[in-house]
């Protein structure tokens, strides 16, 4: 007969199952549920870089607001180059105070003579053509013919008396195209006429157009 120890030794191996072993389906559901957990924190660190990293796509909504304040600060310079418009204006109008230079003193002031204009080259009417500006300068014409004479006139040249030098001067400086006055004492000028200034017009004189 057995004693009381071994009785419940029995007992107790054969109320207790044997241990079971883990199978496959067990071992792919643990591993299933390791990835899931590994992808998830996967998941949370990439969200959390994308949410706090300065070079993602949270700028966009910065640089939009940049772009609609440009129209104010370019509107600027437009009311500031209209503020003065007429400082602008002034500026560009000449006064109307400042005088005009004149080239030549006004016709019939200083000393004047009549003038006898003789044409000493091969032009054709080139004395008369000369009494115009001589006129406009405030001289009287006498009269105008052709230049015999065996003194030598190489350029366009007014002859005078001695107390006619004033009217020679101030008819030299009216009329262009007289190169120089000289004194009509010591010439063999056959055309002397006492009182009146000798004007000897050359090729070289300028002629007004027709």
């Amino acid at each position: 007969m057995s004693g009381p120890g071994s009785t419940t030794t029995a007992a107790r191996s054969a109320a207790a199952p044997p241990p079971r072993r883990p199978t496959g389906n067990s071992r792919l559901r643990a591993l299933g549920a390791a990835l899931i957990a590994v992808l998830a924190v996967g998941v949370g660190i990439l969200l959390v870089n994308l949410l706090h990293n300065p070079k993602s796509g949270a700028q966009p909504p910065t640089a939009s607001r940049a772009s609609t304040a440009a129209p104010v600060t370019s509107a600027t310079p437009r009311a500031t180059a209209s503020a003065h418009p007429t400082s602008a204006t002034s500026s560009a109008r000449p006064s109307a105070s400042s005088p005009r230079p004149t080239t030549q003193p006004p016709a019939g002031s200083g000393a004047v003579a009549p003038v006898v204009i003789l044409n000493d080259s091969k032009i054709e009417g080139l004395a008369d053509a000369a009494s115009g500006p001589v006129k406009d300068a405030g001289f009287t014409v006498d009269r105008v013919g052709g230049y015999i004479s065996t003194y030598n006139v190489p350029v366009t040249t007014v002859f005078y008396e001695d107390d006619l030098k004033a009217a020679a001067q101030n008819l030299q400086q009216r009329v262009s195209g007289i190169v120089k006055i000289e004194p009509i004492a010591g010439t063999d000028i056959k055309l002397y006429e006492p009182g009146k200034l000798i004007l000897v017009v050359t090729r070289d004189f300028p002629t007004p157009a027709p």
